[in-house]
């Protein structure tokens, strides 16, 4: 489409077009199982069995998440190397809604906590 919302590649960028059948998205060189996907209304987002996360279409307004000043439009399933904050934490879920991208880590910690806090607790 495009803005990339399918994660076909840039097929046209004159006029909107859709897939009308079912058609294989192609999710890194290695073509990775998906455990979770999430589409909104001008992006999607994947996470894989691995926990990786791939975005792709629309980044208006920065809608994918990527950083300050990275809104370019995402035609095929992007790897996010780093976001800041995560600390290397396996991504658990995502949500992707009108002009958001939500995600929540497998690890759980009290925000705000301090490190001796999280021990006592455990």
């Amino acid at each position: 489409t495009s803005n990339g919302k399918c994660g076909l590649g840039p097929i046209v960028n004159r006029e909107e077009c859709f897939a009308s059948v079912p058609t294989r998205v192609m999710v890194g060189a290695e073509d990775r199982r998906i455990k979770k996907l999430s589409c909104g209304a001008m992006h999607s987002a994947i996470i894989t069995e691995a926990g990786q996360l791939y975005l792709f279409g629309c980044g208006d307004g920065g809608r994918l998440g990527l950083g300050e000043g990275r809104y370019d439009t995402l035609f095929t399933p992007t790897p996010v190397s780093s976001i800041p904050g995560l600390n290397g934490e396996k991504i658990a879920t995502v949500s992707c809604g009108n002009s958001t991208t939500i995600l929540a880590t497998e690890i759980i910690r009290e925000v705000g906590a301090s490190e001796e806090d999280v021990q006592k607790q455990r």
